[in-house]
């Protein structure tokens, strides 16, 4: 049931076209069947970030990712790395959490945002009333975006988004011979 949910309303926001989820995948009847994986595919496919990349090649995740990382400030590598060794996955794998909607990441990720850092020991800050750490500093989600789409061109040689419709163009008019 979750996953129809999620797929209907990923199909329905970002594709604009509703769809039944099977365990297989696949048309069936009518209306377009697929799976919350496709769903991603086919809307991440056209982004220049990080997740346009992970779906296009998830061979590129772990350069792009550790890219990105590089030109941001350091609270966004000690910050998403700490959230990736917490919970034991690769690098290919935290960018596919990261890019799925459906997941909700830690505090700390999203606080980033807001300039706050979290603490690793809350009663160490408690009882001493400081943080071991300096205030983060804000990082916008622009910069995040920068950063993704310029380790994704410097390295994929993805540049833009691709065109969602063709432009017209003109065809030549033929002149009638005698």
């Amino acid at each position: 049931m979750r996953t129809a949910l999620t797929c209907a309303l990923l199909a329905i926001s970002f594709l604009g076209s509703p769809c039944l989820s099977s365990e297989g995948g696949g048309e069936q009847g009518s209306g377009v069947e697929t799976t919350t994986q496709s769903l991603y595919e086919r809307y991440y496919r056209n982004h220049s970030g990080l997740c346009g990349a992970h779906y296009r090649n998830v061979s590129f995740a772990e350069p792009v990712y550790n890219c990105t990382l590089k030109a941001l400030p350091p609270i966004v590598n000690k910050t998403w790395e700490g959230i990736r060794h917490n919970i034991s996955k690769t690098i290919p794998d935290f960018v596919g959490l990261m890019c799925n909607l459906s997941v909700a990441m830690p505090d700390s990720f999203y606080l980033l945002y807001m300039g706050v850092e979290m603490s690793n020991s809350e009663e160490e800050e408690q009882s001493t009333g400081t943080s071991e750490n300096s205030p983060a500093a804000k990082v916008t989600e622009e910069q995040i975006t920068e950063a993704e789409n310029a380790c994704t061109a410097n390295i994929t040689g993805w540049t833009t988004e691709a065109p969602t419709t063709l432009a017209p163009t003109e065809t030549p008019e033929l002149e009638p011979t005698a």
